[in-house]
């Protein structure tokens, strides 16, 4: 399944993955993990095609994982207050402040790329057009 993967890195991680249809699939938040390890806990569901961070710049890690799947990073203008978070979030059960920071993360990138998806599902012949067009405007959000 194709995905949005919001990614908060520390020693406690945020994992957020949701469907282009903006569904939560999965939320989680891990203590030492590597980003290998990280990488290995998203296969097992989906197939990204943005990493996103709730912060700008972006950290390393979120740049290593999205590179690592071949996926566009996706990072706010200016990083998220923890308001902008809490509202984006609100509604969804989540258990700590890493898990709200990547869900936060990747239902923003969700939201700015919206149009795209939902055009690209309008127009979609075949599952490769869907990534094809995300590899194409790659960095224009």
């Amino acid at each position: 399944m194709r995905a949005i993967i919001g990614f908060d890195p520390g020693v406690t991680c945020g994992l957020a993955i949701i469907n282009l249809n903006g569904e939560v699939i999965f939320i989680d938040s891990f203590r030492g993990k590597s980003v290998n390890q990280i990488s290995e806990q998203i296969t097992k569901s989906s197939h990204p095609l943005i990493v996103a961070t709730d912060v700008s710049p972006s950290p390393d890690s979120v740049v290593r994982l999205a590179k690592s799947f071949g996926a566009v990073v996706f990072e706010p203008t200016i990083s998220l207050t923890v308001e902008e978070k809490q509202t984006i979030t609100s509604g969804i059960s989540i258990r700590n402040t890493h898990q709200r920071d990547a869900l936060a993360a990747a239902l923003a990138a969700y939201r700015a790329y919206k149009p795209l998806i939902q055009k690209t599902k309008q127009n979609e012949r075949n599952q490769s057009c869907l990534f094809e067009n995300f590899c194409t405007h790659r960095g224009k959000y």
